[in-house]
């Protein structure tokens, strides 16, 4: 759909309000309208309120979150702000090739060790990539993966008060 058509539809508003616009929606559905609500913001300069419980819509839309919490403001900020402020821990899944007894220190947290299977926290703020690859030998590890902390894990902090 082109935005001209959706101007004229809309009669070209200086503001728009979702609300969980795509919830029920399959992810092709979901795809193509977190693309309109963009285009109608980028090409129209419509400002755009957006609630979601949907946090690849936040993501995937919004250049800036407000999280209100009790009926009160507790975050505002840009979502690049956000992932740079909050994203200071990482999540590395390690599989050796054997099993060892990995020591836990101040920045790194063991979350889960299965035989050579290890889900590992790494706090950036205190320890770094090189400090936890330091508890292995590199002979010993099979593979490894590291990912940052989901987004739906920083709201929910955020909404704990941490």
């Amino acid at each position: 759909m082109k935005c001209e058509m959706v101007a004229s539809l809309l009669h070209n508003p200086k503001m728009l309000f979702f609300d969980e616009p795509t919830i029920g929606l399959d992810p092709i559905a979901k795809e193509t309208l977190r693309n309109l609500i963009k285009k109608i913001n980028r090409e129209l300069g419509t400002t755009i309120f957006f609630t979601s419980h949907d946090v690849g819509d936040i993501e995937e839309v919004c250049e800036r979150v407000i999280i209100i919490n009790d009926g009160k403001i507790v975050l505002d900020d840009s979502m690049r702000n956000l992932k740079y402020r909050y994203l200071n821990k990482k999540i590395v899944d390690v599989n050796l090739k054997k099993d060892i007894k990995l020591q836990q220190s101040d920045g790194i947290k063991v979350l889960k060790a299965k035989d050579t299977l290890y889900k590992i926290e790494v706090d950036m703020n205190k320890k770094n990539m090189n400090d936890l690859l330091g508890l292995f030998k590199a002979e010993d590890l099979q593979d490894i993966s590291i990912s940052s902390t989901p987004l739906e894990e920083i709201i929910k902090d955020i909404y704990r008060g941490k």
